[in-house]
């Protein structure tokens, strides 16, 4: 090795930081006194590479991740480094050696700060190990890491290959280190890596899903309920488990919130047999707009008697908007014999005549008789459509299948509502009559009367019912799918969750639970849908996977006609 050779060498070990800053002298050397190069040694020439160095491997998120690293260490590895030994060390120093590879095995905080960087092979050249060193650890700290490049200790982990050929620093290996599931699935939870999470348990499906989706399930609820936004469905989800702690939480989003997450809470109160008036009287009472509405919707899902004052303010109260006072009457109407007697005459002198209708066939006893027809008769050819819409559903209200022959002016309507009311009606019954007579309504050329007529018949369990909505099992509109009855059998059931949307098929997964049989077809459901799920779904469906097998049957939620 000439002198100049080993000098330069000796300039590299002491002076990494000048070449790391481009500035001063060249490696170090004192600048007054130059090292004279020997005739052997070639005079060195501009620095390239005749193949470009290779693009950075990775997809997504982690890909663009591991480029943005690769930025930041190139310019320090490949401008600097390489470029500075090629152009300023003869070609035949070791440095110039295109076959020196070292790489470094890097550990990172997910906040980018270096924790290790060890060496897994050297070059042979301490100058250049001792270089790549510095380099790592002068790049740092890097930009936060995305949670797919995160190990289960929620560290990253990078194998990273510094080339002096023209592969340079272009080879990084984001290294996955995983724990046993068990103690994964804590760790991947509290790391917010849910995803990861429920990555794992589908792998682990192949062996034993269930006890470790039983373990994510647990995890994912305790955590969520931090979640604002799902804190009220995941409370419910455990509620239903018979964990209490989440109680407060699901009355305060009762009794203060709003909209589909107040509905939630409430749903899940109802489930538990918790009292709902105590929290929506006040909005009953003295809400107005959106508050008001959250609170009708949720006296809808189970009418408490605590209620029926403030019920009766509202259906009273002609400044209301009118669909609320509907909503309030109907159900003082079905609350029970003295209420219904108050809410019946008090719309009886209101001058709208939907809130009269209401009142008309609240006034209407099941199978009340012959004497109740003839009453009702006369209101049929009435000048309100409410009116005829009421006296007509009152009619089959009332004597069956024996009062459909009066409703031959039925079909000369034009406008939705008498279907509606009938149909609401008709799909309380069972004979094949009252089946063919819903069969009618639904060919009718009106969207509304025909979705009115497929949903009473979807709702309704006898053979004829059933077999007038074959016609109609793939009808295209979204609410019609949404009360298709589901199969008896877990097969059917099964198949069923499968065909639709994973949203709607929560309601087969639910009817799976309810059967002993069916857990492995929900589990296979789970599995599969999961992923696809809004948030307050995945609460839910966790939450009756994990309550016992009576908890999978369908909640009945009240509500008018």
């Amino acid at each position: 090795m000439t002198v100049r050779n080993m000098q330069g060498l000796s300039a590299l070990g002491v002076g990494i930081v000048g070449w790391l800053g481009l500035a001063g002298p060249a490696l170090g050397q004192d600048e007054d006194k130059p090292v004279p190069l020997l005739q052997s040694d070639p005079l060195p020439k501009p620095f390239a590479f005749s193949v470009a160095e290779p693009p950075i491997k990775g997809d997504g998120e982690v890909g663009a991740f591991l480029r943005t690293l690769h930025e930041r260490i190139h310019k320090r590895w490949a401008e600097s480094f390489v470029r500075m030994v090629a152009e300023q060390l003869p070609k035949t120093n070791p440095l110039n050696d295109e076959s020196r590879r070292v790489v470094m095995q890097i550990v990172a905080t997910r906040e980018g700060q270096i924790v290790s960087s060890t060496p897994l092979t050297l070059s042979g050249i301490q100058d250049m190990d001792a270089a790549v060193q510095e380099i790592v650890r002068e790049s740092a700290p890097w930009p936060s890491a995305p949670n797919g490049a995160l190990s289960d200790d929620g560290r990253l982990y990078l194998n990273w290959a510094f080339a002096r050929d023209h592969r340079l620093c272009s080879q990084i290996e984001n290294v996955q280190r995983e724990s046993p599931i068990a103690q994964a699935l804590p760790r991947l939870i509290s790391q917010n890596r849910a995803p990861e999470a429920w990555r794992r348990v589908q792998a682990a499906a192949s062996i034993s899903a269930e006890p470790w989706l039983s373990l994510f399930a647990r995890l994912w609820l305790g955590r969520a309920v931090t979640d604002p936004r799902i804190a009220a469905a995941a409370a419910g989800a455990l509620l239903g488990t018979g964990d209490s702690s989440g109680l407060d939480l699901l009355r305060a989003a009762v009794s203060t919130g709003s909209g589909e997450l107040a509905a939630v809470a409430a749903r899940a109160l109802i489930r538990a047999k918790q009292p709902l008036c105590p929290l929506i009287k006040d909005g009953l009472l003295k809400g107005s707009g959106p508050v008001l509405d959250s609170a009708m919707a949720m006296v809808r899902l189970h009418p408490e008697p605590e209620c029926f004052p403030a019920l009766m303010a509202v259906a009273g109260n002609q400044k209301s908007p009118v669909p609320v006072r509907l909503a309030a009457l109907t159900l003082l109407t079905e609350g029970g014999e003295t209420v219904a007697q108050e809410a019946i005459a008090a719309a009886a002198g209101d001058p709208l005549p939907a809130i009269r209708a209401v009142g008309l066939l609240g006034s209407v006893k099941p199978n009340a008789g012959k004497g109740t027809l003839f009453k009702m008769i006369p209101y049929l050819k009435d000048p309100a459509v409410e009116i005829r819409a009421a006296a007509s559903a009152g009619v089959v209200r009332a004597v069956g299948d024996a009062g459909l022959e009066q409703l031959y002016l039925l079909f000369k309507e034009t406008d939705p509502r008498p279907y509606e009311w009938v149909s609401a009606e008709l799909g309380k019954y069972s004979s094949d009559a009252t089946a063919q007579f819903l069969g009618r309504i639904a060919k009718k050329d009106d969207a509304r009367a025909h979705r009115a007529a497929v949903m009473a018949l979807a709702i309704r369990k006898d053979a004829s019912a059933r077999q007038v909505y074959a016609a109609y099992a793939n009808d295209p509109d979204p609410a019609l799918k949404a009360v298709a009855p589901d199969p008896t059998s877990v097969e059917g059931l099964s198949r069923q969750a499968m065909a639709v949307a994973p949203a709607a098929g929560v309601r087969a997964y639910r009817s799976l639970l309810a059967i002993s049989a069916g857990r492995p077809a929900a589990l296979t459901w789970l599995l599969a849908k999961f992923a696809d799920l809004e948030p307050t779904l995945q609460a839910e469906v966790l939450g009756l996977w994990l309550s016992p097998p009576s908890a999978g049957a369908k909640v009945a939620t009240g509500g008018a006609p």
